[in-house]
């Protein structure tokens, strides 16, 4: 990622070659194992495995090289990889690296070709509640990787996990105070355990191991970052601005073609699913506004200037409103926030005869 964006800094080809090729050597490595992705060429490989953290950086920088390339063979592994993570190897809370210490390869027959991995994936639906690691940083990695897929297709399901990581897996590693944090994030604490476990129960003051309070406080002061995107015109309109995570705020920016918008957000999101947006700016005779309409969110509502609008407003998608905007209209957006039970697959073997309670993205 930071070669990456090296090259989007100063332009220099040679950054993107690098960090093209800080993939493609991967493959050459003959003795490699899953807790460094590497024992699987890239694009053979079909299921997420290894260090959880180390997996979920590699396939944020592999979708900037594609987001800088296109390559099309790149892209079709990273969705493939999504599906492992997010249909097998995810905890509710979008936390990833269930276990402590998993194994290389899994199951193997050749048992003395056997390696350890840490902080790790383990096999499909293996997500252990009181021993489950989720280490924060590997969270935290997991909504860099969604955030990165959201620019590179612009689909609504990347942006849902990437709001499901930034209040509850990654909120869970920080005390209400702000002073102690959480190495690893368990689902079920139990202040006793009949085990020894290397990490806390209880979230400490200092952590030996220091890179997920830094990781975390990074993290929280750069959400604003994540809020919107834009994209250029069609033709149709002058580009778009996508409101990809709801929260009181002011924008203001500029299209691609360099006519400037601003807008003002007023919500008491995600206690209160009542979202107003109102245009203070518009250089831009026509654009598309794109609300992302939560997964969660059945029977959502959309109003300009207190009048329905034509388009639906559908679960897990966005919804597009193109029109001739001047300052001082507004959209007003209503997100039904039902409570939610959530049962795991039967799979979970841990999860089963229980349930998660869900309120609008909260877990």
């Amino acid at each position: 990622m930071g070669v990456v964006e090296m090259y989007r800094a100063t332009g220099e080809a040679r950054y993107l070659e690098l960090a093209k090729n800080l993939i493609e050597i991967r493959d050459l490595f003959q003795a490699g194992g899953d807790d460094n992705q590497d024992r699987v060429p890239l694009r053979e490989q079909s299921e997420a495995v290894g260090h959880a953290v180390r997996a979920n950086y590699l396939y944020a920088g592999v979708t900037d090289v594609v987001a800088e390339t296109g390559d099309e063979s790149l892209l079709k592994t990273l969705l493939t990889l999504w599906e492992s993570v997010v249909g097998q190897k995810m905890y509710v809370t979008g936390a990833c690296g269930a276990l402590f210490d998993g194994a290389s390869p899994y199951g193997s027959s050749d048992q003395p070709a056997i390696t350890r991995v840490h902080q790790a994936y383990g096999r499909p639906h293996e997500l252990p509640n009181v021993t489950a690691h989720n280490e924060t940083c590997a969270n935290i990695g997991n909504g860099l990787w969604n955030w990165r897929m959201l620019q590179l297709t612009g689909e609504s399901r990347f942006a849902d996990v990437l709001e499901r990581v930034l209040y509850n897996s990654l909120l869970c590693g920080v005390s209400l105070d702000g002073k102690k944090f959480f190495y690893t994030n368990p689902m079920r604490v139990l202040r006793d355990p009949p085990y020894q476990l290397r990490w806390s129960r209880t979230r400490q003051p200092y952590i030996d191991c220091f890179c997920c309070p830094p990781n975390a406080v990074r993290t929280i002061a750069e959400v604003n970052s994540y809020a919107y995107c834009v994209s250029g015109g069609d033709g149709a309109s002058d580009g778009a601005v996508w409101v990809n995570l709801y929260g009181a705020n002011a924008l203001g920016t500029r299209l691609p073609n360099g006519a400037r918008i601003a807008l003002e957000q007023e919500t008491d999101y995600p206690w209160d699913g009542h979202v107003r947006i109102d245009v203070r700016v518009t250089e831009a005779p026509k654009f598309a506004l794109m609300l992302r309409i939560p997964g969660w969110a059945d029977r959502a509502a959309v109003t300009v200037n207190g009048e329905p609008t034509s388009v639906e407003a559908r679960p897990g998608q966005y919804c597009a409103i193109s029109r001739t905007w001047s300052a001082g209209d507004t959209v007003e957006l209503e997100l039904p926030m039902a409570v939610r039970l959530l049962e795991a697959n039967p799979f979970v073997e841990e999860a089963l005869n229980q349930v998660a309670i869900q309120r609008g993205p909260v877990v």
